[in-house]
């Protein structure tokens, strides 16, 4: 019977164990990807580990809205291009904690606004 529990032990050790490795790995490819964003970012910008953990404190699904990051600043960046060429305003880029703060990865901007 005791030999039993410990094998019942020691498998739930090594699937907790599995889930944990699994964890840091999926939270190590989620922040290899906020970096490739974070490189991206025009704007002024701390290092990694500040503006992630800025970042990770601030959403608390932070790991859903990392693969909308990139796209999102593509979006902006084709979006302050397409302004500078017929002439219209651009701000200066926000630093990067000013956008993550305030979430500027939900803005959509569409070319009907070049026209306003």
């Amino acid at each position: 019977m005791e030999a039993k529990r410990k094998r019942k032990i020691s498998k739930t050790k090594a699937n907790n164990n599995v889930n944990v490795n699994e964890n840091l790995n999926l939270n190590e490819n989620l922040k290899a990807e906020f970096e490739k964003f974070r490189v991206s970012y025009i704007g002024t910008k701390r290092g990694l580990n500040e503006e992630f953990e800025n970042f990770t404190n601030k959403n608390k699904d932070w790991n859903e809205i990392i693969p909308k990051l990139l796209p999102a600043l593509q979006n902006q960046i084709k979006w302050r291009k397409a302004f500078k060429e017929v002439g219209k305003f651009v701000p200066e880029w926000k630093v990067l904690t000013t956008w993550i703060n305030q979430k500027c990865w939900t803005e959509i901007h569409t070319k009907n606004e070049l026209n306003d």
